[in-house]
């Protein structure tokens, strides 16, 4: 029996010190190909201009350094003849108030708020005004003759309330941004950066439709990212911009691959870099515990994205902010019709005041992060 216990504690050692071997070396080959390709997040999306001419950026949603590195990148963008941002957060119908807001000679805040607000009265978010204002201000510095950049809404405006409508139109969305990007930039051969949720931006990478109750794959949807490509195939790059993955039942939050890339990344001190997927250690990086698995076992990271930029610990993330005034006299009713259209209830709505809306917010992400598993 002795024997057999020792027998028996020596596979198990044996096997983890395989395991642990085996994933040692993995990191080696992570760090090795990071080592040998490393680049800033701006100077890797300008990169990948040079083979593409539509880079799509998918975000999480509400993370501040994702806004600051759209900003950031819009100079760059110019500099290397990319005079476009595809932005799912303005909206298309207000296009030509959008274009002239980037050309004024101040800048006009209001205005952008009430674009924000055309879009959704409830994403009262400074950081997401502030990309309008970074790309006026831009504009601002260039001579007379030199070609503008330009910001082009890719969302529908929602329904302005009234008994008996719907919130919004009765539309696809993904198919509405699909159109203007076909429309606004493809059939004109320019080349645009599109920044947009993570979910929208999948172009290669085909998206579950699954009903998790039934454990059923019903098909898969098009997603903007998907229609675009269908047109434009390898033109087109999605990068994703390091954040949370849906569970496998919609209901938590988990860290990407199973914190493959948190753990390598953080032997870095400096750790903003963005890398390829595609044909890379990184690539092959799998995860079994998130939605976007269904229908695409083995899941891997290469399947879901062509790229991939990191810029911090989740730890370290940080939430984007509240815009002053966003509420006014002459929004805050629409804005209680929007509220009531969602579900919020009827005496919270009633209770609410100029002052009291422009501080709400919805969870932030650092509690959302708190929650991460692997």
């Amino acid at each position: 029996m002795k024997s057999f216990t020792l027998f028996l504690f020596l596979i198990i050692t044996t096997t983890v010190l395989v395991n642990s071997c085996s994933q040692i070396e993995k990191n080696e080959d992570l760090k090795s190909y990071l080592d040998n390709n490393w680049l800033s997040p701006e100077n890797y999306i300008i990169s990948k201009f040079k083979d593409h001419d539509y880079v799509f950026v998918g975000e999480f949603h509400r993370i501040k350094h994702d806004l600051e590195l759209i900003k950031n990148t819009i100079p760059k963008l110019h500099e290397n003849g990319v005079y476009n941002l595809g932005f799912e957060f303005a909206s298309y119908e207000l296009q030509l108030q959008l274009d002239s807001l980037l050309n004024m000679r101040k800048f006009d805040r209001v205005l952008a708020r009430n674009i924000i607000f055309d879009v959704n009265p409830g994403f009262n978010y400074k950081d997401y005004i502030d990309v309008f204002e970074a790309a006026w201000t831009f504009n601002s510095s260039l001579k007379d003759g030199q070609k503008r950049f330009r910001i082009i809404g890719l969302t529908e405006s929602y329904v302005k309330c009234k008994d008996g409508e719907a919130l919004w139109q009765d539309l696809d969305t993904d198919a509405f941004m699909a159109d203007v990007i076909l429309k606004e930039i493809v059939s004109k051969d320019e080349k645009a950066l599109i920044f947009m949720g993570v979910n929208h931006a999948v172009t290669k990478y085909p998206f579950p439709k699954y009903d998790i109750e039934k454990d059923s794959l019903l098909g898969y949807g098009k997603r903007t990212g998907n229609i675009v490509y269908d047109s434009i195939k390898d033109k087109s790059f999605t990068i994703y911009l390091h954040a949370a993955w849906h569970s496998l039942d919609f209901k938590k939050l988990v860290i990407p691959v199973h914190g493959k890339v948190d753990s390598v990344l953080d032997t870095y001190k400096n750790k903003r870099v963005g890398f390829d997927t595609k044909n890379t250690p990184f690539g092959k990086l799998s995860s079994s515990n998130t939605f976007y698995k269904y229908g695409n076992e083995p899941f891997t990271l290469d399947k879901f994205c062509d790229g991939y930029i990191y810029q911090t610990r989740f730890t370290e993330s940080q939430s984007i902010q509240i815009e002053d005034n966003f509420y006014t006299e002459n929004n805050i009713d629409e804005f209680k019709c929007f509220l009531r259209k969602v579900g919020v209830n009827e005496e919270i709505v009633n209770s609410l005041t100029i002052e009291s809306a422009n501080k709400l917010d919805e969870d932030n992400v650092e509690k959302f992060f708190k929650l991460l598993i692997e």
